[in-house]
């Protein structure tokens, strides 16, 4: 018998992941070719591992980022998170105008995020200040600041009228002003192109079996992913699980989402090419 090569994935901290890949990928052995080890790695510092670093194997990646990496990653077509309903939100204890955030003090979970970056499309607050994101509801509730940037999720966007806060500028809504019916890319997976195209087919191949298999023992995977969704309720984080259309296949409108973040952003400065994407 061959024996198996072991690569190791990286994941958002984040129930999303936990849900569909990381709960099948340690509970089963999809491959006889490959055995993945999964880590967790919180999102701005994965980020910026993958962005200045470039030595994972398997991880994910804000979308907005792929311009910075694609030269070394192939971009797979499962596990991405792209979303129609939901994006991130700036939101703040008074209910400013959309054209005051200019005059604010912003909390902002990292310059690394898709969140941020798409932000950064649409708004330029006074001020930006570095939390770390689960913490920004705090900052904003505390008066440590005037707004606050949520990136979508049980523990951040789904939570925040909980603490009084109100929204400000809906992101969602300025992207589908720009971009019509695409949905928003926020994060995706890479693999080294180190590795080789067939490696990188066998993982796609993998992710997709562990998304089925979550599919098939949701109680289960539930229950493992509201381990990284803290102060989060059960129906919350299924509500928003049950959002991610585009996690087993983005299909061909999803790979048009993402060529649409980065022809706008090279419009308007943000990024320094457009790249060309090696799909697996």
């Amino acid at each position: 018998m061959v024996s198996q090569k072991v690569v190791s994935s990286y994941h958002y901290y984040d129930p999303v992941h936990a849900y569909f890949l990381v709960y099948g990928i340690k509970n089963n052995n999809f491959s006889e070719k490959i055995k993945i080890n999964p880590n967790y790695e919180e999102f701005d510092k994965l980020n910026q591992r993958v962005i200045n670093q470039k030595d994972l194997e398997v991880t994910a990646v804000s979308a907005v980022n792929l311009w910075r990496i694609a030269d070394n990653y192939y971009l797979l077509r499962s596990g991405s998170t792209q979303r129609s309903d939901v994006g991130p939100i700036i939101v703040s204890k008074k209910k400013y105008k959309r054209d005051e955030i200019k005059d604010l003090r912003i909390a902002i979970p990292g310059k690394s995020f898709s969140g941020y970056f798409y932000y950064k499309l649409f708004f330029n607050a006074k001020e930006e200040v570095v939390v770390r994101f689960d913490k920004i509801i705090n900052s904003v509730v505390n008066g440590e600041v005037d707004a606050g940037l949520l990136i979508p999720g049980p523990t951040t966007t789904a939570l925040y009228q909980k603490y009084g806060l109100v929204k400000i500028a809906d992101i969602n809504e300025e992207w589908k002003n720009k971009a019509g019916d695409l949905p928003l890319p926020l994060g995706s997976y890479v693999v080294s192109k180190r590795l080789g195209y067939e490696i990188a087919l066998e993982i796609r191949k993998i992710f997709q079996q562990s998304i089925k298999y979550a599919l098939s023992n949701q109680e289960e995977a539930l229950n493992y992913a509201l381990n990284y969704a803290p102060g989060s309720d059960k129906f919350t984080v299924k509500s928003f699980i049950d959002g991610c259309k585009s996690i087993y296949d983005m299909g061909d409108v999803g790979i048009k989402a993402i060529k649409k973040v980065h022809e706008i952003a090279k419009e308007r400065g943000l990024i320094e090419k457009i790249p060309e994407f090696e799909l697996v």
